[in-house]
């Protein structure tokens, strides 16, 4: 198989995943991504919430990203990401995520890499993304460990690496992700009995730095 063949399926098995990620973490199961402060508004703009007051939410969050919050900065970047109360925009997006990304907010880290992963927003940049999705796993960020190891399983923007692949599989199917748990079983399949020790290794030991 040539190598622009392979890269086209790598890319297909991306966006499949992608999907699904995204998908299970609409449904609920990555409450990490979208944990809001339900005091100030009833619905958060960024929820695939019908009812979501997206005007209320632009009033309030606009002002206090262009101070300086994170949280409110990642909140605008997923409002224009989305379309949802100003015009979908993912530069614009691409550009409230680096902001709120760069000040250790692991949701937008995980969002900015994703950008450069498929190239929305941003130049398509596997290095990139390995570079954000890695600082959002580092905080505990699910989808962003499902994305790392997945760069790792197939070598984008970082080394192949089954040992470190099933590592951020392991600790994201921690959290019940159905998708990592099926990644993790199936980089398992791949694997000899010594790397799955050494990878086991390492997620202890990552668990035990991160108590």
């Amino acid at each position: 198989m040539s190598n622009v063949i392979t890269k086209v399926l790598f890319g297909l098995i991306l966006a499949a995943t992608s999907l699904a990620v995204n998908a299970a973490a609409q449904a609920g199961s990555e409450g990490e991504l979208h944990l809001h402060d339900h005091k100030k508004i009833n619905a958060p703009a960024h929820c695939e919430d019908p009812s979501a007051d997206s005007a209320a939410a632009l009033k309030e969050f606009k002002p206090l990203a262009a101070k300086g919050d994170a949280r409110a900065q990642f909140e605008l970047g997923y409002m224009h990401e989305r379309g949802k109360g100003v015009p979908q925009d993912y530069v614009e997006a691409a550009s409230w995520y680096r902001k709120s990304a760069e000040q250790g907010n692991a949701s937008a880290q995980f969002h900015l890499g994703q950008m450069y992963d498929i190239g929305k927003g941003a130049p398509q940049d596997y290095t990139e993304a390995a570079s954000w999705y890695r600082k959002s796993a580092e905080q505990g960020g699910t989808l962003a460990q499902i994305h790392l190891g997945f760069l790792y399983e197939f070598g984008q923007g970082v080394p192949v690496d089954m040992i470190q692949a099933y590592k951020w599989y392991s600790l994201a199917a921690l959290s019940g992700n159905v998708i990592a748990l099926q990644k993790k079983k199936a980089a398992e399949a791949m694997m000899t009995p010594k790397d799955i020790k050494a990878a086991q290794t390492l997620t202890d030991e990552w668990l035990v730095q991160h108590k």
